[in-house]
This record gives structure tokens, sequence and C-alpha cells, in this order.
């Protein structure tokens, strides 16, 4: 027996009127649901649909059969007298091809997609065909699949379908983007997925006479009259549902053609059977990517309508949720998206991409010496909301520090009594809870050179410190207390400019130190202890100033930038993990009368620069060119005010900006760099009783 179908579709550039509504209702029992279609991209050898979107347009359009045909198809295996081979045009040669004995699995319906240049104005071709030999069972079992053997049951292994990769196609999901000059990936697959299940097949032409269809469901959806056929499709022209049909030979450009009533009345006296008494109405089509644009899988999709109503499901591996659902104004929600939708008759389809999550801003906290209240602005990227958070004693004798103490990656507080006692205040995104005791110092051990760091490298920051017999203790943080032992030993005496970084880029934090001498000297930590290496030498002879740690070239590693009080030059020891390699950089003036030098990156290329405010107020910035600077005018402030200055990403462009606060105006403004200037905004107003005791930034929420 061999049975042969094919089927091509034609595309015009005719246009129709269409203002189609999709009315949608949900299937409530999915579990019946039988079909599966199975896309096979074996013979897609030009690469077609190496692309996402067109996958999942086809898959779309499957789903639209899958989640309606209740038929279910038994398995196809040949064996002993019983063989069998299908046959299929290639659908990127044209060639014939043909498969002996392959095995069908049960409710599997099996398509071979691609693409080639198709002649004439087609633009989709599907064809099957199969022969068998055998017992007359296996036979049935070939053609219709378990399903009654009848002139009107119609059941298939499955085909080809060929689209033309010549044309200019619309492959998204949605209709967003379908212009007139595409034709639409998703109406011709449908289409011509149709055409497999059986238009222009046997079960098709049983029921054509005088030129028309004659089943009874297709002639009650086309108004008692037999609807008109031109071959194996209906006949060009003809409207339902307020549209031109699905199933016409000609496909116009620019516009969906989803299945109408009378489509699916079609495949009703096909011999298919539906998940519900009348033919299935619109249809939904939920399609969830990520931020590339790649699908999402195991996405928990929900759908509530105006009225009453909901949905619910993951997207499957294509990022795909289908169903049937009422008619009425939908409510769709997924990855934190949601979009309404009007569904009344049709496909609709819907696309939510994941959001990029809102840029991280820093945020600044105050500590009022005369209450002893913490104040914080919580940056929304144009303003500062001030929030009470805690209060501390103002008699304690507090030396206080900020850091993320717990790695939680919101900054904290810590404050050392004058009884050595360490308290720490962990950030819950609104205030400083969980204030509690974490260790104790010496309180007569004479520290200095305290500083916050992650000396580890377990994300969470420690507090490092030097006593007076010149001996470096760690208090290394757990995240709710804080252990601290001894890390090594400098001299007593003889030490200026000890400052902190990575400066071996190993993700641990390290000490460098200058003596008198000029010599610089690296405590590099290994987890525990540091470990001392001579790294260089700058100028005994000049006076040092604004010594700042940076990374200057941006190769990771932290490097050491410094500037002569006497000429202004500025130097930049640039490390190499063990020594630093110093060069002049650039230079100031000597009699600006600069305040305020602080490191960022104020361009955002990944390279420490640095900023300073001279006498009348003018903000300078040596931008970083790796080994020098260019030194730029950026902007001004107010001279006749005092400023408490923080330097952080106030409004989350990946930029440094620096934020000053007035206290005798109670005044918060924000330098925010656009890359090569400061623009000055007033980013909040707070009373002007505040006795700033310390200032400090970081993310808190």
């Amino acid at each position: 027996m061999w049975n042969w179908l094919p089927r091509p579709w034609q595309s015009s550039s005719r246009r129709v009127r269409q203002r189609h509504r999709i009315r949608v209702e949900r299937l409530e029992i999915r579990e019946l649901l039988s079909a599966n279609i199975v896309f096979d991209y074996t013979y897609d050898t030009s690469g077609f649909f190496n692309n996402y979107e067109r996958r999942a347009t086809m898959e779309a359009a499957a789903k639209l059969f899958e989640d309606a045909i209740t038929d279910s198809l038994t398995a196809i295996t040949p064996g002993g007298p019983n063989t069998w081979s299908i046959g299929f045009d290639h659908p990127s040669t044209g060639a014939q091809v043909t498969l002996s004995n392959p095995t069908i699995p049960a409710d599997e319906i099996r398509v071979y997609l691609g693409a080639r240049d198709l002649a004439g104005g087609t633009i989709g071709f599907a064809s099957t065909s199969w022969s068998a030999g055998g017992t007359s069972a296996w036979l049935n079992t070939v053609e219709y699949r378990g399903q009654p053997v009848s002139s009107t049951e119609f059941a298939v292994w499955g085909g080809s379908i060929t689209f033309d990769s010549l044309e200019a196609w619309h492959t998204g999901v949605t209709e967003t983007g379908l212009d007139s000059g595409e034709s639409d990936l998703y109406s011709t697959a449908i289409h011509e997925l149709a055409h497999l299940l059986g238009f222009g097949g046997d079960s098709w032409y049983a029921q054509i006479s005088g030129g028309a269809f004659t089943g009874p469901n297709a002639r009650a959806a086309n108004g008692n009259l037999n609807p008109p056929v031109t071959g194996g499709h209906l006949a060009e022209g003809l409207q339902n549902d307020g549209r031109e049909v699905s199933m016409s030979p000609v496909g116009t450009a620019g516009i969906r053609a989803p299945f109408t009533t009378l489509d699916w009345a079609v495949l009703d006296d096909l011999g298919w059977t539906f998940a519900q008494d009348t033919a299935p109405n619109g249809h939904l089509v939920v399609q969830v990517v990520d931020l590339n644009g790649d699908p999402v899988s195991g996405a928990a999709v929900t759908g509530s309508r105006a009225g009453g109503g909901t949905v619910s499901g993951t997207t499957d591996a294509d990022g795909l949720f289908t169903t049937f659902v009422a008619d009425g104004t939908w409510t769709i929600a997924a990855v934190g998206v949601q979009s309404d939708v009007t569904v009344t008759k049709a496909m609709q389809g819907v696309r939510l991409s994941e959001q990029a999550p809102a840029p991280p801003t820093d945020d600044v906290f105050l500590w009022d010496a005369t209450t002893g209240r913490w104040w914080l602005g919580l940056s929304d990227g144009t303003s500062f909301t001030e929030t009470l958070a805690n209060r501390w004693s103002t008699t304690a004798g507090y030396e206080l520090y900020h850091g993320d103490f717990n790695g939680d990656g919101q900054i904290d507080i810590a404050g050392r009594q004058s009884s050595g006692y360490w308290w720490v205040g962990l950030s819950d995104g609104t205030k400083f809870v969980t204030t509690s005791a974490w260790g104790r110092w010496d309180p007569g051990a004479g520290w200095q050179d305290v500083h916050v760091g992650d000396f580890n490298g377990d994300g969470k920051d420690d507090i490092a410190g030097r006593d007076s017999a010149g001996f470096w203790w760690i208090a290394f943080s757990d995240g709710s207390s804080f252990t601290t032992s001894y890390a090594g030993r400098w001299s007593e005496t003889g030490w200026t400019d000890v400052v902190f970084g990575d400066f071996n880029n190993d993700g641990r934090t390290d000490v460098a130190g200058r003596k008198t001498a000029g010599y610089w000297y690296l405590a590099l930590s290994n987890g525990s202890t540091f470990s001392n290496v001579y790294a260089g030498r700058w100028s005994p002879n000049a006076t040092w100033q604004h010594v700042l740690v940076g990374d200057f070239d941006g190769n990771g590693t932290d490097d050491i930038a410094g500037q002569n009080a006497i000429d202004g030059i500025w130097y930049i020891g640039l490390s190499d993990g063990t020594s630093l390699t110093t060069a002049y950089a650039g230079r100031w003036s000597t009699t600006a009368g600069y305040t305020d030098v602080v490191v960022g990156d104020f361009t955002g290329d990944g390279k420490a620069d640095i900023a300073g405010r001279n006498a009348n107020g003018a903000w300078w910035v040596n931008i970083s060119q790796g080994s020098t600077f260019l030194t730029r005018y950026w902007g001004a402030w107010w001279n006749d005010v005092s400023w408490d200055v923080a330097v952080g990403d106030y409004d989350g462009d990946g930029r440094d900006d620096i934020a000053g606060f007035v206290a005798s105006r109670g005044t918060w403004y924000v330098a925010q760099s656009s890359g090569t200037s400061f623009s000055n905004q007033l980013f909040a107003r707070w009373s002007t009783d505040r006795n700033v005791g310390y200032v400090g930034t970081g993310m808190i929420d």
C-alpha cells in the first residue's frame, strides 16, 4: 500500500482587513491530551532553524494541535512479516527521502523540518508518504494508528515541511514586528501541520463533492453551507470568524492567519477528537526568555482574568507555556514581569523577558555624635531617602568603621569602644540590627593603622590593626563574631603612609607601608598571616601627601599613587604583586589648596582615577591612562561651606560619583559623573542639627 501527500502554500501581497481578537477557553483536563508533534532537524542542512526564535515558533504551532487533540495514536513498531517505509521530500534539497522500518512511538507525530529556495511564490510545502506490507491488522495500524477504520478517519506518522529559505519571514511567537513585507512563520507552520493532519488527505477527499467539503461540522460552521475548496485547501478568500480561513491556498504577507472555527470544524470532520465539545477557540502562548533572548525553562507562569478565572503552569524547555483560556482581558506574569492581553478568538502570543535588575546604587550613612543616632540615606538613583537606623552610646568612646562583616553584600557598621570591645551592627537594608559585641582588643595596646578588609578572602570583611609594639593582629569575622589572631610584625616606629589594598590580586587584603627613609614594604596576606616583602623606594626628600590606593592600570592589582607637595608632581607605583614600579604620572598646582582628594573610577573604564577639590571649590580629576594621569576640570562646589565627602556610584550607571553633606544646611549633593564631568544634583535635604561624627558609604539595601 502506498500513500503520498504533497501540499504547497503560496503567499500573496494582497491585504485583508483583519480585526481579529482572540477568544480563548481553558482546557481543564490537560491529562487527556495525547498528540505529541516531534520536530526533527536532521535534514535542516542549511541551518534555517539554527535559531531559537524559529524553533520556538514551530513549537508554538505544534502546541496549538497538541493542546486540542485527545486521540491516542498507536505506536508503529515493525517486526517479522510486518514491514514499512516512510517517504518525504528532503526539506533542504528537495530529493526524495525513504526510511525503512522506522519505529514511531505511541502518540508521536514526527515532522522533519528544513528550508530551501521554493519557486513560484510557494512559501511552505508539506509532504508525507508510506508503504507497508504484512498483515491486515498491521496495515490498519500504519494507516489509522488505532483509530476506527473509516473513510472519514485520519491518522498519520508524520512527514516533512519545507519552508522557503529566501522568504522574508516574521519568526516571532507574537505578532510584534510583523510588517507588510513579511510572511508569518507561525501561520505557515500551522497551515502545513494541518495538511499533515489531514487537509488534502484521504479523509478530506472522501468528503469532497461538487467542489465543496461536505463534512457536517464544517457545514455548520459555514452557515449550513458546504464550504468551497480548492484542491487540498479551503477556497481562497473564504471568511470565517471575521477573517480569512487559515487553510486558504494563499497567505497574505503582514497578516497572522490563525485557525478559525471553520478550520477546526474541518479537522473534526477529518476524524480528530478535541478536548472540548466544540472546536477549540483561542490559544494562549506564553514565551519566557532571559536577558539574552534565550528560553527560560521551568519558569512559573500565572494568569488572571478580569472578572474571574486563573491559569498557571511552568514553561517547557523551549520557554513556552500554552493553554486554551476563557475570553477576556488576562494579566499574564512570569519572571517578575507581567503583561495584559485581550483574548477573544484565535492565537494570542505573549513574550515576557526577564528584566535586568535595577542597577545597584551606593547609599550613604552618618553618625550623629551628639545624639548617637545612625542616619541612612538610601539611594534610588536620584535621591537619598532619610532613614533613622539605630542609636549608639555617645559616651562609649567609639572608633567607627564599616564593611560587610557577614558577607551578605550589605554594608554593616563596627565600633571599638574605649574599653576595647568591638560592637557590630548588621544591616537588614533599613537599619543596623542585631547590634552585639563581637570580641575585644586590649584597650591599652596603643592601636594604630586599624583598617577593614577581607584579609582571608572568604567574602566577609575583617579588621586588622597594629599595636604599639609593631605586632599586627587580625579580627577575622565568621559572620557573627571576631576571632583575633596574630598576623605578623613590623618595627615599632618609623612608618608613614600605611595603606591597604590587594597588591597581588589574590582576593585577600594586604598592607603596604612606607618607612621614613622612603622604603616601601608589602605585608602580603596568606589568609591568616602577613609575609613582609621589600617593594621599592620613594624619595625620602619629598613631602608626600595624598598617598592613595587604587587599581590605576586596571589589571586587577591595586597600586599606590602619591603627590609630592613640594613640586605638585604625582607618581604612581604600579604593583606586579611583589614590588612597585614608580614613575611620574602628572602634576597639580602647589598653591591651589586641594582638599577632599579621593579615589574612584569616575570614567567607568575599570581604572581608578583621583579627584580633588581646590580652595575655589573646583573639582579636578586625574583621569588614569594606565601609568599616567590626564588632568581635567570637571565642575565645582561652593567653597563657603564645609563638606563631608564620600565616593560611590549613587545613580547606578557604573561610574563613581562624589557625595557631599553640608551639615549647616542639612543637604546632600551628589556630583554625578558623566564620564567627562560632574553634574551637581540635590539628593536630600535633612535637618540642620546633625553633629557629624562619621560618614560612610556602600550598599546598605
